[in-house]
């Protein structure tokens, strides 16, 4: 069902059908990142209530949900979680702790959105002193990435590196 989320071949409806009729950990977790990737406002919402801990959501679900949630060609769908990742992202200690605080902030940095505005926010963001140190080598990680794919895209002039 990744594959049918990702192309858009299927809904909300269809991925709880499928979770209603094999209900194990592995299916939430893939219903989960599905659910999470549907190009579709309410699934965006519903996401970002796991990221930032309104509703709760084990380590492998926010995990799964993190990585579905950024969809190439989502963009504008997406560019307002961008914003919200930016001003969100130092209080999610508030809701988790050692790995899965890490995780959380690296499966929901808006990699997609690889633009110099990002990487400029991203930079901007660990200016701050008190950022948490697994936030921050999250974002020291995902800035050089977005460097990179700029550098690619600017030498070999493809979009989508």
């Amino acid at each position: 069902y990744k594959r049918l989320t990702t192309l858009g071949e299927t809904d909300l409806d269809e991925l709880d059908a499928e979770l209603a009729r094999e209900n194990d950990a592995k299916t939430q977790v893939a219903h989960a990142w599905c659910h999470a990737r549907l190009a579709d406002a309410d699934a965006k919402a519903w996401a970002w209530q796991r990221f930032t801990g309104e509703a709760t959501a084990s380590n492998y679900e926010v995990e799964a949900i993190g990585t579905g949630f950024w969809g190439r060609g989502q963009d504008a769908l997406l560019a307002p979680y961008a914003d919200r990742y930016f001003a969100e992202v130092a209080g999610t200690t508030a809701v988790r702790a050692g790995w899965g605080l890490a995780d959380g902030a690296l499966y929901f940095y808006p990699i997609t959105l690889d633009t110099p505005e990002i990487l400029g926010r991203t930079d901007a963001l660990l200016e701050d002193p008190a950022l948490n140190l697994s936030i921050r080598r999250v974002l020291v990680d995902a800035a050089d990435e977005v460097r990179c794919r700029i550098a690619a895209r600017e030498r070999f002039g493809r979009s989508g590196v």
